[in-house]
């Protein structure tokens, strides 16, 4: 793990002195997932399914190619 990825969102809330809840970290995110659906292992034949995508405080959108 490289040294910056171990500052994680709680500790940058906490070092700021806000309180937890009280405003948004950071504005909204775009995370951009691409991968094949169908899952092909021998003998197997599957695809995969979007259960659920995390909490979202502002702003989700998601593009799904079949």
């Amino acid at each position: 793990m490289r040294r910056h990825q171990r500052y994680d969102a709680e500790q940058i809330v906490r070092d700021s002195g806000r309180a937890a809840g009280e405003t948004p970290l950071f504005g909204p995110v775009l995370n951009i997932k691409v991968f094949d659906y169908h899952l092909d292992l021998p003998g197997i034949q599957a695809q995969t399914h979007t259960l659920a995508t995390g909490p979202v405080n502002d702003l989700e959108t998601g593009a799904f190619s079949g």
